[in-house]
């Protein structure tokens, strides 16, 4: 990896010296310094690139000059690159407002400030994560309205990979670290966050299981929600995964997991606005990776209507079908009828497939 990295240096080198005014040589020049540490060249680098002109994406330049600013600690200089950003609408505002959180947050532990000055970034960290959630109000789905009685599910015995790791493409830091833990309400539905997830192969990811058998429920439901997502992409209708529901009496029913559909990539892009026809927005954020990549991060809320409520759920199995969609599941919860008369499936509900 280094000698690639040293190889891609050089290169850009001398595309800088055939042109020096080659942007793109320059942007691409510091993202490779930045990996082998030269951050103060990296840095020299991003602002000659944002010097020389309009050919470049200067949200994602911006957000790698403040990543690299926090690093060698002027979390100040760092607020202002994205400030200026997002004041010019290059950079996404939820974005833009993480990484003001991430400079609040870094300022508020610097042991170079004085008192007053880290009560003053300790305020501005309160702002920014509460200006973050009013920018991502907009952006999430109008939630569910359970009416009956609501039970986690323990996903933590099946859980392959830890909430604080890189587990897609990325540098180091593409996780949900910041995804809060316990007992959280997502798209209306209460679910219980552990500190891990279950990850399922895909073309991109092939040293995943394919299946995770065993997600132990042993009790009746009305309901089934889910808290998901996917890694990568896949055309919009494309089955990515699913769901397998066994009964006590041996029978089972399958949850399909549509693309466009139920779910769609984790990272949104600041162009991508394509809804999905029945999960919905459940989360919103960011993680150090997609804001370099002037990306925010979203996860989907589900329900299922079960088609036979008075009947024991053993247990789930989750099943890719190894598109070019890496899906994922961070949590469920089931929920108990209200009453004996309440109903099997309600609109937007996802469908499911006759028992085998």
């Amino acid at each position: 990896m280094t000698g690639n990295v040293d190889e891609a240096i050089l290169e850009f080198r001398k595309a800088i010296e055939l042109d020096p005014k080659e942007v793109k040589a320059h942007y691409n020049l510091g993202i490779e310094l930045g990996k082998k540490g030269k951050v103060d060249e990296a840095i020299a680098e991003y602002r000659k690139a944002i010097e020389l002109g309009a050919n470049i994406e200067r949200g994602n330049v911006d957000a790698r000059l403040a990543d690299l600013l926090l690093k060698l600690g002027d979390h100040a200089q760092a607020a202002n690159v994205v400030e200026q950003a997002r004041q010019r609408e290059w950079m996404d505002p939820v974005v833009a407002a993480s990484w003001l959180a991430a400079c609040a947050a870094i300022a508020e532990k610097d042991g170079s400030l004085s008192e007053s000055q880290r009560q003053v970034a300790a305020q501005g960290y309160t702002h920014r994560i509460s200006e973050l959630n009013e920018l991502a109000r907009p952006l999430l789905d109008p939630p569910y309205a359970p009416a009956g009685e609501l039970i986690c599910l323990d996903l933590q015995p099946q859980a392959n990979v830890k909430l604080t790791e890189s587990f897609h493409a990325g540098e180091k830091q593409n996780n949900l670290a910041v995804l809060p833990r316990g007992e959280q309400m997502f798209g209306g539905v209460r679910f219980r966050i552990g500190d891990g997830l279950i990850q399922l192969a895909g073309k991109h990811l092939p040293q995943r299981p394919g299946k995770v058998a065993g997600i132990r429920v042993n009790k009746t439901f009305a309901k089934l929600y889910i808290f998901h997502a996917t890694g990568w992409e896949a055309p919009d209708g494309t089955p990515i995964g699913r769901y397998d529901v066994h009964y006590e009496d041996q029978t089972t029913a399958t949850i399909p997991i549509v693309y466009g559909e139920d779910v769609r990539g984790w990272w949104s892009h600041p162009m991508d606005t394509q809804a999905v026809a029945r999960g919905r927005v459940g989360w919103v954020g960011a993680n150090p990776d997609s804001r370099r990549g002037n990306s925010s991060l979203r996860l989907y809320v589900s329900r299922w209507g079960n088609p036979h409520p008075e009947k024991k759920v053993i247990g789930i199995d989750y099943v890719s079908t190894n598109t070019d969609a890496a899906p994922f599941c961070v949590a469920m919860t089931v929920e108990q009828p209200a009453g004996p008369m309440a109903e099997k499936t309600q609109a937007a509900d996802l469908p499911g497939i006759e028992e085998q």
